[in-house]
């Protein structure tokens, strides 16, 4: 499945949902992290992923170990012509 992150795909489509994904460790990769958005993506019926962008956000701030894990989300899309499957 194609993460679409810089530009939008060519062919027509239509958003279907908004998929989340969070780095837990450092031991974790980003690449099974977006792994993870691709298998939440085909499961609503995703053909691809656009518009993926990356936080940090801080939970439990006044931890000594605060929450600072990267979360990755985009939005996932069906392709209008099966001709533009990738």
């Amino acid at each position: 499945m194609e993460i679409f992150q810089s530009a939008a795909p060519q062919c027509d489509f239509r958003e279907i949902g908004i998929v989340t994904a969070r780095r837990r460790t450092f031991l974790t990769s980003m690449e099974k992290v977006n792994d993870a958005m691709r298998r939440e993506a085909r499961k609503i019926g995703g053909d691809a992923l656009v518009g993926v962008y990356q936080t940090r956000p801080i939970h439990n701030p006044g931890a000594f170990f605060p929450d600072r894990d990267p979360v990755l989300s985009g939005v996932v899309i069906r392709f209008t012509d099966p001709g533009c499957l990738l």
